[in-house]
């Protein structure tokens, strides 16, 4: 049920957003809670509710986390019939496109289908006690968190339990908090049991990328391109026969077949040769088109390198040329795949 807390942090939100946005409610059970929210939105709120439940009792926790017995598995069932007909009883008749039910166990409701719906995330009400399932939760909603967004714990600490350390929900945020780091909560209020808690986002960095994996090159003859990059030095890490209905998957492209060999710089940086069989396009590229130009690898002794690689039948575009700044001398070669290969030795 909705308790005075819940219900002075409810205001709060509407003092907040009073253009409203979405709210999602996990754990609805009996729908006291998620009819309050509701009746809010009809009292000109223009908010969208979508509560999520199994409406099957709690699932079982996860093993070597601590939990009350009344937070067994198969507790607070409530079928959805049930709680569609308390819902009723506070004025809420659905099917209302302003609310929605969402039953399921999570790992097969929190979709990323249904998350794609979902904008302008101002309120989660988490009401699910167990450890297990608000790690699925907070990992659904965490691309939809914004700056704002309030979070409400129902279970934070029970004063009942004599249980000292961490549990459920608390044990659930600390750990899944640790994992994020660029997304920043304060503590917005907190009922006077220590019962309940609700944290505000306050900054979210944006995860980036971490480094450059590796740069994949389709290739016409797989054999040739590799005799020609380990001239440059390179060194095969690893061979591999890709499987087709993965690569189909990812390459949106059915029955493709893909050899790779994934070859290793003396830095340890990452070049992937792809050869494609059949379903390679064979198109000739030049220096000037849209996309990805060339690969610059840097060389201690370019006369050396450019001479090795001419004697090899390596086609270049020019002699080594020195730069301007006399930073460094330059010259570019295509390898055997059409692929523009920048040599440079710094000087």
């Amino acid at each position: 049920m909705a308790g005075p807390y819940f219900k002075s942090v409810v205001e709060e939100v509407r003092k907040i957003f009073p253009d409203g946005g979405t709210i999602l409610e996990f754990g609805v059970s009996r729908g006291g809670s998620f009819s309050y929210l509701a009746n809010q939105i009809k009292s000109d709120w223009p908010c969208k509710l979508i509560g999520f439940d199994s409406f099957q009792g709690l699932p079982k926790e996860t093993e070597g986390v601590w939990y009350p017995e009344r937070h067994s598995e198969g507790r607070y069932c409530s079928p959805l019939e049930l709680t569609i007909s308390t819902i009723k009883s506070f004025g809420i008749t659905l099917p209302d496109e302003r609310f929605e039910l969402v039953p399921g166990w999570f790992k097969d409701s929190l979709t990323e289908e249904r998350r794609k719906d979902i904008k302008n995330l101002i309120f989660v009400n988490v009401d699910v006690d167990l450890y297990n399932s608000t790690i699925e939760l907070l990992n659904f909603i965490r691309p939809l968190l914004q700056k704002g967004t309030l979070i409400y714990f129902d279970d934070w600490k029970d004063p009942k339990d004599k249980f000292d350390g961490k549990w459920g929900e608390h044990l659930a945020f600390e750990r899944w908090s640790a994992k994020n780091p660029e997304i920043k909560f304060r503590q917005f209020s907190v009922d006077d049991r220590d019962h309940q808690r609700t944290l505000e986002v306050v900054d979210i960095k944006h995860k980036m990328i971490k480094n450059i994996r590796h740069t994949g090159i389709v290739v016409k003859n797989l054999e040739e391109s590799l005799r020609f990059y380990q001239l440059l030095g390179f060194t095969i890490y690893q061979r591999a026969k890709e499987s087709v209905d993965f690569i189909s998957k990812i390459s949106d492209k059915e029955g493709i077949v893909l050899n790779t060999v994934k070859l290793l710089a003396p830095n340890n940086s990452m070049m992937e040769l792809l050869d494609y069989g059949k379903d390679k396009m064979q198109t000739e590229r030049t220096m000037f088109e849209t996309g990805m130009a060339h690969i610059a690898f840097t060389v201690e002794d370019l006369e050396e390198v450019y001479n090795r690689l001419k004697e090899k039948g390596i086609y270049f575009n020019s002699s080594p040329q020195i730069s301007p700044n006399r930073y460094a001398k330059v010259v570019f070669c295509r390898a055997p795949e059409g692929t523009f290969i920048e040599l440079v030795e710094v000087l």
